[in-house]
């Protein structure tokens, strides 16, 4: 939706688009500690909990060096934007592995 924005009402779109998605990585920072805190075991709560935060530190920086190659880019923000479409459709290779290894259908 934001990288797709063109034309006179382009600014309330993105506008709209950032308002959506900053409540739902809001909700999700606060929802997934909790899930982690609620389901880990005992003794694995503490590191469950710390490497999600080091998850997202890593995602930020890993975001902020593709910003860095896309800044001198003609309309390089909607690469920016659009590749963060990415990681929701192509999920991890690690991940599907560990799904498929568990028998779960991906």
């Amino acid at each position: 939706m934001q990288a797709v924005a063109y034309g006179p009402n382009a600014y309330w779109i993105v506008a709209v688009g950032r308002l959506i998605l900053g409540f739902g990585v809001g909700f999700a920072s606060l929802i997934v500690p909790l899930y982690i805190g609620e389901l880990a075991p005992t003794a694995l709560r503490g590191r469950l909990v710390t490497l999600n935060v080091v998850a997202i530190t890593f995602g930020q920086v890993v975001a902020y060096c593709l910003n860095l190659a896309f800044q001198n880019v003609t309309h390089g923000w909607r690469w920016m934007v659009g590749l963060g479409a990415v990681p929701p459709v192509r999920p991890s290779p690690f991940l599907s592995r560990a799904l498929f290894s568990l028998g779960a259908r991906c």
